[in-house]
């Protein structure tokens, strides 16, 4: 990490900045804005938290870096500006910056100890398989259990896809040769609870 985490950032101009304060074109194609209307939670928000975060007049605080993680990056904002800011790359741009500042560790674990090695993820996921496939889930949802979760927990276990009661890279062998000539060398990743391979 350098001593100055903004270093590598462009900054807008001052003419920029003002321009951008000023349009609000953005509003009408922000999906956060248009589920808040909040100021903080718009494309122009954001840029101005920034160019103060800059200017070092604001701190990356929890709540600044949460508003930044807000953006939910559909470029919208980028599109439509007439001033040739892109408030979504400003926002993901200081999302990097607050990562330099005070990493996540969780993120290291995740994404190093256990995503990377088969085995672990198997018994990462395994007390999901067992949820879904003992019934449990079925049963959770039948008595209304799931009500009583926060509301950001209940969500995710909406989003919960149907896993194999086995993982599928225990079906499938790991070579599997061509039925006629052979042409091509194929790798196949099952997803979760497998491992890459070229065949």
């Amino acid at each position: 990490m350098t001593d100055n985490p903004f270093a590598s950032l462009e900054i807008p101009s001052e003419e920029q900045y003002l321009f951008c304060i000023r349009c609000g074109l953005c509003l009408s194609v922000c999906p956060t804005y248009r589920a808040s209307l909040k100021e903080t939670e718009s494309p122009r928000g954001r840029v101005m938290m920034a160019r103060k975060a800059l200017e070092g007049e604001l701190e990356l605080t929890p709540n600044f870096i949460d508003q930044m993680q807000k953006c939910m990056a559909c470029l919208a904002c980028n599109e439509i500006c007439p001033v040739g800011i892109k408030p979504a790359d400003v926002a993901l741009d200081m999302r990097f910056v607050a990562e330099q500042v005070d990493p996540s560790g969780w993120k290291e674990k995740l994404f190093g100890g256990l995503l990377p090695h088969p085995q672990r993820m198997e018994w990462g996921t395994l007390p999901l398989r067992l949820y879904q496939n003992l019934g449990l889930r079925w049963l959770a949802n039948g008595l209304r259990v799931t009500r009583m979760l926060p509301a950001q927990l209940r969500d995710l276990e909406r989003q919960l896809p149907q896993l194999p009661r086995r993982p599928l890279r225990r079906h499938i062998p790991e070579v599997t040769p061509a039925s006629g000539e052979r042409k091509y060398r194929v790798g196949f990743f099952s997803g979760l609870c497998s491992e890459p391979a070229l065949r």
